[in-house]
């Protein structure tokens, strides 16, 4: 029997109610009780080794106080915990690659995720909806945004480095406003939206040609300029829309 079975079975028999010993193999029906163990706490052991496998606590047989489970993973021994009201998940949860807390049976405030492959997540809850702050970065790259009713909100940041990112502004979860993408130091695209629709001016380059317009409600529309790019001389040509159908091209000017 370790030294950590012995000072947590220890801890329990403090606690007001029975406490119980049995094996993983002990045939238990934990979503159905027997009477007499309605208002137990529990010790499952491994019955070869002794070593403490789980910790479980009911209360006229829900599910309530905390609740320790012990596993092996990647060589290493790990352990889970939840706590319980009635029931239902309530307070502090910690699995093996997500933690947080419960308020009812839904997640509430801060959570994090994470994984041996360096995958990292920070999202905030109200009621079990994504409310507020976020952030995720794995590798080099990385997430920073805002959250609002379960919707993506404000200005979310996708960053690698400085030749590679992109800026996308949202409004309950619809692009609205500007969004910028970087590929490299050269190439770059800047697109307005409203209400998840292109609209608005429209910029994009590649470092040897400008592209610049204007979308209204997701159609391009109006004069579309592209420039070549030669040294001093700038080579362009210009499309009409309407409504997203071409109407005109001019060709061969050049711009000084």
């Amino acid at each position: 029997m370790t030294k950590r079975f012995l000072f947590l079975c220890l801890f329990l028999t403090k606690i007001q109610a029975q406490v119980v010993q049995v094996t993983v193999l002990d045939a238990i029906d934990w979503n159905h009780l027997p009477e007499k163990y309605e208002n137990s706490k529990f010790c499952v052991v491994d019955g070869a080794t002794g070593d403490l496998m789980e910790l479980k606590a009911f209360n006229r047989g829900r599910k309530h106080g905390l609740f320790l489970s012990f596993v092996e993973l990647y060589g290493k021994r790990f352990f889970t915990e939840k706590n319980y009201k009635k029931g239902v998940l309530h307070g502090y949860y910690k699995g093996l690659e997500e933690s947080g807390f419960y308020k009812s049976g839904k997640k509430n405030a801060q959570w994090e995720y994470h994984n041996e492959a360096g995958f990292y997540e920070k999202v905030s809850y109200k009621n079990g909806i994504k409310e507020g702050a976020f952030y995720s970065s794995e590798g080099a790259f990385n997430i920073t945004g805002f959250y609002k009713k379960g919707k993506k909100h404000k200005t979310w940041r996708y960053y690698e480095d400085d030749d590679n990112y992109k800026k996308i502004t949202y409004k309950k979860g619809k692009k609205h406003g500007a969004s910028f993408f970087r590929i490299n130091e050269n190439t770059e695209q800047t697109t307005f939206y409203k209400n998840d629709e292109k609209h608005g001016r429209y910029y994009a380059t590649d470092g040897i040609h400008e592209e610049i317009g204007y979308y209204k409600h997701g159609e391009k529309h109006g004069e579309w300029i592209t420039r070549v790019i030669n040294g001093e001389e700038k080579d362009w040509t210009i499309k009409k829309f309407e409504k997203g159908v071409l109407m005109q091209t001019l060709k061969g000017a050049k711009v000084f």
